[in-house]
């Protein structure tokens, strides 16, 4: 990220340097993070363990699984969902357990403003172009539909845990498991302009048809 960020820097320093002033920083929303890290750390430190364990519980039927993502609901409305991912991730476990706890918290802030980071963001791009939102619509929505998104989420993923059982299971806690990195994305205008101009080099075909 960080690397991407010095790339578009570059980029608009290259192309349009009167775009870029210190207005665009979200200084407060910086500071908003740092704290939040902070609390969750100190929160931690005085032995908050045993009692998020006790409230998320351990086992994995459905409503194991619902009771997971109800907590991570209501924790990342509460603090956020970033530090509310950190505390409850020790105590996931199994993947399905990890998968109920990623719905909770990235399906589920949709309550209070500060419930992520992205929610935070919105608001102040709406606000600096003119849109004025209802935080008091918005909660009253979020209401709604974040206890319905995420048990509609949850429930199919208990299914397939009942359902399916794994004749091998592969534990890589320290790992990551990604796709292959394979280009096969394409763009509109090569698709629509396919055979037009295509013996002339990218940049030429890019910048002049």
């Amino acid at each position: 990220a960080c690397a991407a960020a010095v790339v578009l820097i570059g980029f608009f320093l290259w192309r349009s340097p009167d775009v870029l002033h210190l207005s665009l920083v979200p200084g407060g929303l910086v500071v908003f993070a740092a704290g939040l890290f902070l609390a969750a750390g100190a929160v931690e430190a005085w032995g908050s363990a045993a009692l998020i364990e006790q409230l998320a519980g351990t086992g994995e039927t459905p409503l194991d699984l619902l009771r997971l993502s109800g907590v991570g609901m209501l924790g990342a409305n509460a603090i956020n969902n970033l530090p509310a991912y950190l505390a409850l991730g020790p105590i996931a476990g199994t993947p399905e357990r990890i998968a109920a706890l990623l719905v909770g918290v990235n399906a589920g802030p949709l309550i209070t403003p500060w419930g992520s980071l992205a929610t935070l963001l919105w608001h102040s791009r709406l606000k600096a172009v003119g849109v004025e939102v209802s935080w008091r619509r918005f909660i009253l929505l979020g209401l709604i539909a974040a206890p319905l998104t995420v048990g509609l989420a949850v429930l199919p993923l208990a299914r397939a845990r009942a359902r399916f059982v794994a004749k091998q299971t592969v534990a890589r806690p320290e790992a990551a498991l990604i796709p292959g990195l394979v280009n096969a994305h394409t763009h509109n205008p090569m698709t629509l302009l396919r055979g037009v101009s295509d013996d002339l080099p990218l940049k030429v075909w890019l910048q002049q048809h």
